[in-house]
């Protein structure tokens, strides 16, 4: 803190210096000096106004922008470094943008969370296949379809009908994969989603949900292995599927 100050006031210092010798090159070439047909005294002004303007620039450059430009510079350095340390590897505005194709096809473990809807095993059925005849291992875990939970959603209005024909897909899901009912299981649990996970052996896709039930668009985050954040979904992971 002591050096900080000590630099803003050497830098106040040159920039008042220059100022000053600017305007005192000013005051010289009001008195009429010429050098045989050269106008010295309009030279002294030109250049006296041109050296204050710089004092002044440079004032106003080191007391205000820099200082806006070091604190702007700070916060993105140490913002990006507690981001870092958080596990956060990579943020997708859309979480349908997430390529779970090709993280499906290099993991040999699987678990997601879902409260109730389908659609990732619809749309990932193959790659999970593939994975279950690799002897791969996977976990789905869902709510409840007689959870509190999805009663007090019902009561606030989700769409019943929809829940319905998500659990017909999930039952009809594992009747298409009984072959490999060794090797998978879906979990059924009563909590209060806070958000959707996707867990693989590299990353954990960490899927945010709405606190309404209108349709649309979701962001995401790719959690990096053995991180803080990493250990948190992990260990809540655990936690859900205990409280079967």
């Amino acid at each position: 803190m002591q050096m900080n100050k000590q630099s803003d006031f050497s830098a106040t210092l040159i920039a008042v210096s220059i100022f000053c010798i600017g305007l005192a090159l000013i005051l010289v070439g009001q008195a009429p000096i010429t050098y045989g047909k050269i106008d010295v005294s309009k030279i002294l002004v030109g250049a006296g106004s041109t050296i204050a303007f710089i004092g002044v620039i440079d004032w106003l450059y080191e007391v205000i922008t820099k200082k806006k430009l070091h604190s702007e510079l700070v916060e993105l350095i140490l913002g990006s470094k507690s981001v870092s340390d958080s596990g956060i590897a990579e943020f997708f505005q859309d979480s349908r943008d997430i390529k779970f194709k090709e993280a499906i096809g290099e993991s040999a473990h699987l678990i997601t969370i879902f409260s109730y809807n389908s659609r990732f095993l619809e749309d990932y059925e193959s790659q999970i296949k593939d994975m279950l005849r690799r002897d791969g291992r996977a976990e789905f875990i869902f709510l409840g379809r007689d959870s509190l939970t999805i009663d007090l959603m019902k009561r606030l209005g989700w769409d019943t009908s929809s829940m319905v024909a998500h659990y017909n897909k999930i039952d009809r899901f594992q009747e298409r994969l009984a072959e490999w009912n060794d090797k998978f299981k879906v979990i059924f649990v009563d909590a209060i989603p806070r958000y959707s996970v996707v867990k693989t052996d590299n990353s954990i896709y960490l899927i945010l949900n709405t606190g309404s039930h209108v349709r649309q668009s979701v962001p995401a985050l790719r959690v990096k292995p053995n991180s803080s954040l990493w250990k948190f979904v992990d260990g809540d992971i655990d936690n859900i599927k205990n409280r079967k």
